[in-house]
């Protein structure tokens, strides 16, 4: 399996969007053939007759086919029996997120499905770019998953993904420090003239709780305390 993107990481609803070349491998001694090179198969119609193994994506929670201009796929078939099966998928897969340290967090997403051969089963596109996240590692692994069925073979592919920061510091971190600031500006004014330094503490107040209703809305409710929490309660205090 080949990554050809990763984007749309989404707090609210904790999944993400792959975009993935899939390429599956075995051999049908009924599809052997005289040729004296391997037959390509384009004809969808074709390939829903032919057998292919039975493999799923275990936490996906959408996926899909791109069939924009053609379906995209093809099928090598090898006069012994030998099929190649290459197509291109997109999906929405669960990544259950931890937000205690957020916006400082990192995530490791296991991402499963059946696999026979762990020599390369996963690479990944070396350009991917996110505006909200960066690749620190992808790392693929053999399991066995315990299903009601039975016992089934898989691989994992395990991203290990960073949060930028850039975008909160300056977003939430910057402009609640300078309300902090501006807040202390009332140690300056004179002792009697009460209407201003009531309503510079009110107004630096009332705008460090907006900023605070910001950062929580976009988050899902969580029963825990987060990182972004414990600094808009520090900056209030």
């Amino acid at each position: 399996m080949y990554i050809e993107g990763l984007s749309s990481f989404r707090t609210q609803t904790m999944d993400f969007q792959l975009d993935v070349y899939f390429q599956q491998f075995w051999k049908d001694t009924r599809l052997a053939h005289n040729e004296s090179k391997r037959v390509l198969i384009r004809d969808k119609g074709i390939l829903d007759k032919i057998w292919h193994p039975d493999v799923y994506f275990a936490n996906a929670r959408i996926a899909e086919f791109h069939e924009v201009t053609q379906p995209n796929f093809l099928v090598w078939i090898e006069p012994d029996g030998s099929i190649l099966y290459d197509t291109r998928i997109s999906m929405i897969v669960m990544c259950m997120m931890n937000l205690a340290k957020w916006p400082l967090d990192a995530y490791a997403i296991d991402q499963v499905q059946i696999s026979w051969n762990l020599n390369d089963s996963i690479t990944r596109n070396p350009n991917i770019a996110m505006s909200d996240m960066h690749i620190v590692d992808l790392t693929p692994g053999l399991c066995d998953g315990n299903y009601s069925t039975g016992v089934w073979s898989c691989v994992t592919a395990e991203f290990y993904v960073k949060r930028e920061i850039t975008h909160h510091v300056m977003q939430s971190y910057v402009p609640t420090t300078l309300i902090v600031v501006i807040s202390w500006f009332s140690f300056w004014l004179d002792v009697e003239a009460v209407p201003a330094r009531v309503s510079l503490a009110i107004t630096t107040l009332l705008t460090l709780s907006t900023q605070a209703n910001a950062a929580r809305m976009a988050l899902p409710e969580v029963s825990y305390m987060k990182a972004i929490d414990v600094w808009m309660g520090t900056c209030m205090m």
